[in-house]
C-alpha cells in the first residue's frame, strides 16, 4: 500500500503506511527505507535523511570502507572530503 501510495505522489500517506510497517513487530526489511525515501519526497527532510541511514544496515548498499571517519555533516576546515558513490550511476 505505501509504494501503492507513493508512485500516486501521495508521499506523507506512504510515509504514513511505511512507518506503520517499519515498526511492525516484524518489519519488512525494506519498509524504513521506502519511509525514507518517501519522508524526503514530502520535504520532512531531519526525519527523512535520518531514517535514510538504514541503507547502511539493512543490506540495500553494499559497505564500502574508506579511511578516517564519517563525515557528520559539519565543518571540514582544513580537511580533505572524500566522496563516495554507493547506489548507482546516478548518484555519481
Amino acid at each position: 500500500l505505501g509504494i501503492t501510495l507513493g508512485r500516486a505522489e501521495q508521499h506523507r500517506e506512504a510515509a504514513e503506511v511505511l512507518d506503520r510497517a517499519a515498526n511492525a513487530p516484524k518489519p519488512h526489511p525494506q519498509a524504513r527505507w521506502n519511509l525514507a525515501r518517501h519522508l524526503l519526497a514530502d520535504r520532512q527532510w531531519e526525519r527523512g535523511w535520518a531514517e535514510f541511514e538504514v541503507r547502511l544496515t539493512n543490506g540495500m548498499v553494499a559497505p564500502v570502507t574508506a579511511p578516517g571517519v564519517p563525515w557528520d555533516g559539519k565543518p571540514y576546515p582544513g580537511k580533505t572530503l572524500l566522496l563516495l558513490t554507493e547506489q548507482g550511476f546516478g548518484d555519481t
